[in-house]
């Protein structure tokens, strides 16, 4: 637009007015504008200012565009804020079904949330992706806090995950978790579930499992599982098949490797086989009668001194003495040997003590001491009963 003086604009100079170029843009403080239908060059200020009141303070729209566009060379290209404590300072929306409600593409970090004290970037999705990022060589998604989670993920649902991870290259982690010095690599808290889950779909292999483990420091330990409460299990193994192991050891190397190590007692339920359930040393000529010198359940664990282990013992006659045991042993093997006599002499084969037994009843066991004579005397005598 020309003038030749103030007079013909209405007395506003010239300079408040806008300017209209050949090519048909429009420029607000600029006489050159190029960069759409129309620039507006700020000078310093804000270059433009919207205020809807209740409605949209700027909307941009476009059929195979970009509808709003910033760029900055120093800061936000775009940016939003608002003081509502249930809105967003800036929000994207996708009414296709399948795009992106907000989008963002960058050889840096593609979108960044910053927040004091609530959520630094929030997606909401009644059916997609919340929030998904995509990335060729680096990160996909980003987070990063001094005080809490980096990144932190909520799910409702009774079988999705907060946080899932897939990897589908075949052989990288669907999840990897990496803590420095003494931090957890990867960390799972629950109030009433699992705290970790693992699930393995891989069949006659030692390669993969559901939760694997690996030490990679001298004397490091693969998994490690601890309880510290009453009646708690560090480790629980268990399987329902027939031909299956609730727990699997295996020693890899034949230099006396040891596929199995226990550093504390160890029991096992009495109905079933593998471990000592019971056994009992047993003085039959002591001074004041039969008692029982040393014992160990391999039921309860309780093993002397100062216990009986559950055990009883009844002298029932010399070198006659039955053994109460504190559970069922109908069905289990039993081995019986009598201690050597120091105290007998060749002539009379008192050195030669013998010792067999019968079961008396469901929880009894009779053994019986002899001198290995040929009669059928039976003789007090010290005596071991195992019962496996």
């Amino acid at each position: 637009m020309q003038t030749l003086n103030a007079q013909q604009l209405g007395g506003v100079p010239a300079s408040r007015y806008v300017a209209a170029a050949p090519n048909g843009y429009v420029g607000v403080g600029t006489a050159n504008p190029l960069s759409g239908r129309l620039h507006v060059v700020g000078g310093g200020t804000t270059a433009v200012y919207a205020d809807g009141g209740s409605a949209t303070g700027v909307q941009g729209i476009s059929t195979s565009g970009v509808g709003v566009r910033g760029a900055s060379n120093s800061f936000e290209g775009v940016r939003g804020e608002t003081a509502g404590t249930a809105s967003g300072g800036v929000v994207g929306y996708n009414v296709s079904g399948a795009g992106y409600g907000v989008y963002g593409a960058s050889e840096g970090e593609a979108v960044r949330g910053q927040s004091t004290a609530g959520t630094g970037v929030m997606g909401t999705s009644t059916s997609g992706a919340g929030v998904r990022g995509n990335s060729i060589s680096s990160v996909g998604v980003w987070g990063t806090s001094s005080s809490f989670e980096g990144v932190r993920g909520e799910s409702a649902g009774a079988s999705s995950g907060g946080v899932v991870g897939y990897n589908t290259s075949g052989t990288g982690p669907g999840v990897y978790g990496s803590g420095a010095g003494t931090g957890a690599g990867v960390s799972g808290v629950s109030v009433t579930g699992s705290g970790v889950f693992g699930q393995s779909s891989a069949t006659a292999t030692t390669a993969a499992a559901g939760v694997y483990g690996k030490g990679l420091g001298s004397g490091g330990i693969g998994v490690i599982g601890e309880a510290n409460v009453t009646n708690a299990v560090g480790v629980f193994g268990v399987s329902s098949s027939a031909d299956g192991f609730g727990v699997y050891a295996r020693a890899l190397n034949s230099q006396g490797a040891r596929a199995l190590y226990v550093d504390g007692t160890a029991t096992q339920t009495a109905s079933f086989g593998g471990i000592i359930k019971a056994a009992v040393e047993v003085v039959g000529n002591g001074p004041s009668g039969a008692y029982i010198n040393k014992c160990y359940n391999g039921v309860s664990g309780a093993s002397s001194p100062n216990t009986n282990c559950g055990i009883s013992i009844t002298s029932v006659a010399s070198g006659w003495i039955r053994v109460t045991l504190p559970f069922d042993v109908t069905n289990r093997l039993y081995s019986v040997a009598a201690e050597f006599n120091s105290a007998g002499s060749f002539a009379s084969g008192g050195y030669k003590i013998g010792a067999n037994y019968r079961r008396f009843s469901s929880t009894q066991v009779d053994v019986f001491t002899f001198i290995s004579d040929g009669t059928n005397n039976t003789i007090s005598a010290t005596f071991t009963l195992m019962v496996f």
